[in-house]
């Protein structure tokens, strides 16, 4: 009777395979259908709480071809008020980020991709974290924001909208700690709806910390004006 014991097994793990397998592949035509496109514009609120402060911020995307690119984010965390700005117009980067640093560098040779990259991966909130760093290297998302162990769970409603509901485990920047991503993907388009971040971190003050974002808009191929992508004067 063995071998039925060692059937029943190997039964209850197949679903569970299948179930992981699923996740992945809706999480690789998510990224796919991302790093296809042309150009994409988002927007949406982030809210959280890291180390103790609560936060909410709005947050504005655009990404077009040629490297050009506008991130915007603006709100309050902990009762400061914090706004950040980056914008590429294909070979210069503007950047300001607080307390009012302001810097003029130039353009990553990949930046479209990484930027879309950043998007499917890890969110708004580690769009904007990692895109407004000064850099000339070319990142490894890869190994420094690596993902896996992908999961489903039952699908659930965001609005009026069904939606694919996975989760992964992604690497943090730093490579010290990790976090659980959980995203909610429109069953007709495999685009996001939410995503929620909660960092495992053994730092005391960075437990219940988390971000979740909820998109009001999120869409491929838009037509970008080019006055979007127009560098400040001073």
């Amino acid at each position: 009777m063995r071998w039925l014991a060692s059937l029943a097994a190997i039964a209850l793990a197949i679903p569970a395979y299948a179930q992981d397998v699923d996740a992945e592949k809706l999480y690789r035509a998510m990224t796919k259908k991302l790093q296809e496109a042309k150009s994409v514009k988002a927007a949406g609120t982030i809210d959280g709480k890291l180390s103790g402060s609560e936060g909410s911020f709005k947050v504005a995307v655009a990404i077009g071809d040629g490297n050009r690119a506008k991130l915007e984010m603006s709100g309050n965390i902990g009762g400061m008020v914090v706004s950040m700005l980056m914008i590429s117009d294909g070979k210069t980067k503007f950047i300001s980020v607080p307390p009012g640093v302001v810097q003029r560098n130039a353009v990553e040779e990949k930046l479209t991709s990484q930027l879309l990259d950043l998007v499917g991966r890890g969110g708004l909130f580690l769009l904007l974290g990692i895109a407004t760093v000064p850099t000339r290297a070319e990142l490894d998302l890869e190994k420094i924001l690596a993902v896996s162990d992908f999961k489903t769970r039952p699908n659930e409603k965001v609005g009026d909208k069904e939606a694919h509901v996975l989760t992964y485990k992604i690497v943090l920047p730093g490579g010290r700690d990790e976090g659980l991503c959980i995203v909610w993907l429109d069953t007709k388009t495999l685009l996001p709806l939410k995503r929620r971040l909660e960092p495992k971190s053994t730092n005391e003050k960075e437990k219940g910390s988390y971000l979740q974002e909820t998109f009001t808009e999120f869409v491929l191929n838009p037509t970008l004006e080019a006055a979007l992508f127009e560098l400040p004067k001073n």
